[in-house]
């Protein structure tokens, strides 16, 4: 049986993401991703340990925005600067984000991503992060104030990181 991250919206795993003029530029280019998601297409595959994603778009400007966002997340990434940290998805994803590897390329028209880990109790975060941009690029700003299903033993493995 799945749950939604019983802390939407009241408890951040790390904070709030910052007033900074950096996150103020990130949450500039999620909110023009969001808007325009129409113009964008993906497609997921679901690996073993972890998935493969093509995120593209046909339109220049778009594909511009969408490059810069998944190279600043992967940055922010690094840096544990989380976003979304209300949602056990990116809360799990940044208190684990050693122990995740990620790689992107830029395409012509979009980006290539493929994101694993070696630790098999993480893979169930990563589909769920998977289904989430997915929905963002099919939604946009409908799906963006929700949290993401995980299972109890998922939700478990966040109320026992050290960030809470």
């Amino acid at each position: 049986m799945s749950e939604t991250c019983p802390h939407q919206s009241t408890h951040y795993h790390f904070g709030h993401g910052g007033k900074d003029a950096e996150h103020q530029a990130h949450q500039a280019d999620i909110q023009s991703l969001l808007a325009q998601h129409t113009q964008l297409s993906r497609q997921v595959e679901l690996l073993s340990n972890g998935f493969r994603a093509i995120t593209t778009s046909n339109d220049s400007a778009l594909v511009s925005i969408l490059q810069r966002h998944v190279f600043d997340m992967k940055a922010r990434f690094a840096k544990g600067r989380a976003i979304r940290s209300w949602d056990a998805v990116y809360a799990l994803l940044f208190a684990y984000r050693e122990q995740i590897s990620v790689s992107y390329e830029r395409l012509d028209n979009g980006v290539s991503s493929v994101v694993t880990t070696d630790q098999a109790d993480l893979v169930e975060v990563l589909h769920a992060h998977a289904h989430a941009v997915s929905r963002f690029v099919q939604q946009g700003k409908e799906a963006a104030g929700e949290s993401y299903p995980l299972s109890a033993k998922a939700l478990e493995k966040l109320t026992n990181t050290p960030h809470n």
